[in-house]
Formats: C-alpha cells, structure tokens, sequence
C-alpha cells in the first residue's frame, strides 16, 4: 500500500477518499489524598498523584491504593470520571486515618481525665494523664493487668495499630489523724 497526500488536479476519474478517525487523547490527573493528624481535613500526596492520558470522553476509574494505618473513603471520593478535552479532568481518592479502641481499666470508682479518649488515631501519639479517685494516689498506666513498672507508660505511640488496654495502678492513700489535747 501506497500512502497518497495528494491527488493531481489533472487527474481525469473520479477520486475517492476516506477518512481515517483516531481517538482524541488528553491527560488527566489522580490525587490521593490522607486524613490529617487531627482528623478535620486532608492533605494531598504529591509524591504519589499520577497524570495519564486517555481518550476524550472516555470513562476512566482510578487505582485504589493501600496505606499503612488509613482506609479508603469512597463515600468522599470521585475514583471515576470522563476524559475531557481540555485534560481537566482530576479524580481524587480520600483515605480516613484509622483509629482504635482505648480500654482504661482499675477505674472503679474513678473519673479519668478528660483528655483520655475512648479511641486513638493511627501515627498520633497520645498522652496519657492521671485519672483522679477518692483516697487514693494514682501511680501510672500499665499496659499489664499486674501493673508491673517494665510495662509503665506513659502515653500511646505514634504507630500503634490495635486495640490497648491500660491498667490504672491506684496506691491507697492512708490519712493519720492525731488528736492534740
């Protein structure tokens, strides 16, 4: 097969020609995007956004990806879209920063402090402070039922990625009264 460009103009037949049609392409973009530390917003992953190009109009579906410690929110997301001429298009996907259940236990009687929370967030690290009781002196968090001192803390590492269950160890506090006649 020959391509032809042209056609003579002294050509004396008729001449047929065909158009040939290919798919219009144009980028688009992907951005993923992770739960901030204090869970109020997102931040974006420039490392790991992605441009492609497909066909104009074409629907296009975005790549799910894993992240240690998050999981995808496709309540959020917009993982599907059409290309558009103008390579607009960005399809973002929102990953919600995991969380988990603190038990605190020894309590009865006690009213934890108020900074203590039910749950913790994956890569925020927490402070445990001092839970307060009627006659007696808090001694620390455990992360043991004996409460022994190897396993004192003092907070909930940034990492930690399951359930915990922190031991109060509560010393009782004796009170001497003398009666000076």
């Amino acid at each position: 097969t020959t391509k032809i460009t042209s056609v003579s103009s002294s050509a004396a037949t008729d001449v047929t020609v065909y158009a040939k049609w290919v798919p219009a392409r144009a980028e688009y973009r992907v951005l993923y995007y992770l739960q901030d530390k204090n869970l109020d917003g997102y931040v974006t992953i420039f490392s790991v956004s992605e441009t492609f190009v497909g066909n104009v109009d074409e629907e296009v579906t975005a790549t799910v990806k894993e992240y240690t410690g998050f999981t995808y929110n496709a309540s959020i997301s917009e993982a599907e879209g059409f290309v558009e001429a103008d390579g607009k298009l960005e399809l973002k996907l929102y990953y919600d920063r995991n969380t988990y259940p603190v038990n605190y236990e020894n309590m009865e009687g006690a009213t934890n402090h108020p900074s203590n929370k039910d749950v913790y967030a994956y890569d925020v690290p927490m402070t445990l402070e001092a839970p307060e009781k009627s006659g007696f002196k808090f001694a620390g968090w455990y992360t043991d039922e004996a409460c022994t001192e190897a396993n004192k803390i003092t907070e909930i590492s940034a990492g930690t990625m399951e359930e915990v269950t922190k031991n109060s160890g509560l010393e009782d506090v004796f009170l001497e009264l003398t009666n000076h006649a």
